[in-house]
């Protein structure tokens, strides 16, 4: 029975991630079109970020000119902390210099134009964790996932395992 939970407590962390968690990667790709890619440059400040957005043709990988941009962000509670801020976008190129209100988890979202073009592009959303002074956040805890509850399961219950051993091998040494 042990060695089941155990089994299941190991698959479930190597698997738990997969399904659960939002680690997606930097790049969005749009209807085949388009590759964005987000990078994250910490800010000055406490809270502050540089965003740096790359856009690109998904087909030859060059940078797209000719493109009007706009970024929001939602806390972790979904509501809008900035509301379509446009950004200049050189050579495929855009960045976005922003304090954070908070630490915590934000969605960051890009919406762009191609000019000449009627259709306006919105790819998936990139979730941002913003960490408050030296790194811990205060007041917003990060979000664990069910990767890190198995991790801390399968941990207790090897320390568990150990302890139950040693009295056993005890009792049968007595």
């Amino acid at each position: 029975m042990l060695i089941k939970i155990f089994a299941v407590l190991c698959f479930l962390l190597i698997n738990g991630g997969i399904a659960y968690a939002d680690h997606q990667g930097p790049e969005r790709i749009v209807e085949g079109k388009y590759g964005i890619v987000l990078s994250i440059i910490p800010g000055d400040t406490v809270n502050s970020l540089s965003l740096r957005f790359f856009i690109n043709d998904a087909r030859t990988g060059k940078r797209v000119s000719d493109i009007t941009a706009a970024v929001s962000i939602d806390d972790q509670d979904g509501v809008l902390v900035l509301t379509g801020q446009s950004v200049e976008v050189k050579d495929g190129a855009a960045e976005l210099k922003y304090i954070f209100p908070m630490s915590g988890l934000f969605d960051v979202s890009l919406e762009f134009k191609k000019n000449g073009e009627d259709r306006t592009y919105r790819p998936e959303a990139w979730s941002v964790w913003v960490p408050g002074k030296d790194g811990v956040s205060i007041g917003s805890s990060y979000p664990i996932g069910f990767s890190e509850l198995a991790s801390m399961g399968l941990g207790v219950f090897a320390i568990a395992l150990i302890i139950w051993s040693f009295i056993t091998n005890r009792k049968k040494v007595a």
